[in-house]
């Protein structure tokens, strides 16, 4: 039989292309006797390690750490509960307030001293007026504070001739307190009646020298209970009153004090 020699080139014609190799798999873990596995994981496969700093992160969502400062917390706790506590005071306040419901004290005109009363020519010291009031607080239980940051003034047919501030002061409850008054006369002209009282009348003294003024009185003041405080509130006093002169040995002829609280 005769064979037939192939050429490189046929077999190389004739050869079948290889299939393509099959795509790498792990393959699954084997068992050993201890109870133990290995994972195959082909060199094709790269797997990247996370930073420390990832595991950080996720700890810190999974375990909160309470990181709030305890000075704040206390200081917070600290201001809550002094802010209950006078909530608390000042209901009480309110409550006894309104159950004893306070009364405004009585006012009398009992003096008054004209200083400095040649001063009306503009050559010396304004005039200075010291006008004394008799207080009478009515309330049971209950006193009053006068405090800072009031005013006070005196008119004469609604013509300011001198202002002041009034004093600050405690009184009791069922308590009689005389309280003056100083005011500084105004750098203005006065009016003609006031200059004449000043000099005391000339003739017929006791006819020409009479003058009426108004002090009017405005002064913050609060109720005391016990140890309880109120609010600040306002006191208005006016007192309408005349007197003999405005010189020496000044005598109250009339007077008509109001008082609204």
């Amino acid at each position: 039989m005769e064979e037939r020699v192939k050429s490189f080139s046929d077999l190389h014609q004739n050869q079948q292309p290889l299939p393509p190799p099959p795509p790498p798999q792990a393959s699954f873990p084997i068992a050993t006797s201890q109870g133990t596995y290995i994972v195959q994981v082909p060199k094709t496969q790269i797997y990247r390690v996370p930073p420390p700093e990832n595991a950080l992160i996720v700890e810190r969502h999974l375990n909160p750490v309470n990181q709030k400062n305890p000075r704040w917390s206390f200081l917070f706790w600290f201001f809550i509960v002094v802010a209950i506590v006078v909530v608390v005071v000042g209901i009480c306040a309110a409550i006894i307030y309104f159950s004893i419901n306070p009364k405004s004290p009585t006012f009398v005109v009992s003096k008054v001293i004209v200083q400095n009363q040649n001063s009306h020519n503009h050559l010396s010291d304004p005039p200075q007026y010291h006008i004394t009031l008799s207080s009478e607080n009515p309330n049971e239980g209950m006193g009053i504070i006068y405090q800072d940051g009031g005013s006070s003034k005196l008119s004469f047919k609604q013509k300011e001739i001198a202002t002041g501030k009034p004093p600050s002061l405690y009184q009791g409850n069922k308590d009689i307190k005389a309280i003056r008054f100083d005011l500084t006369g105004l750098n203005v002209v006065l009016p003609h009646e006031i200059i004449k009282s000043m000099k005391g009348g000339g003739n017929n003294a006791s006819k020409k020298a009479s003058v009426s003024l108004s002090l009017s009185v405005n002064v913050p003041v609060k109720m005391k209970i016990a140890f309880i405080k109120s609010w600040n509130m306002n006191m208005a006093i006016t007192c309408n009153f005349r007197v003999s002169s405005l010189a020496k040995d000044i005598h109250v002829l009339s007077e008509d004090c109001h008082t609204k609280l």
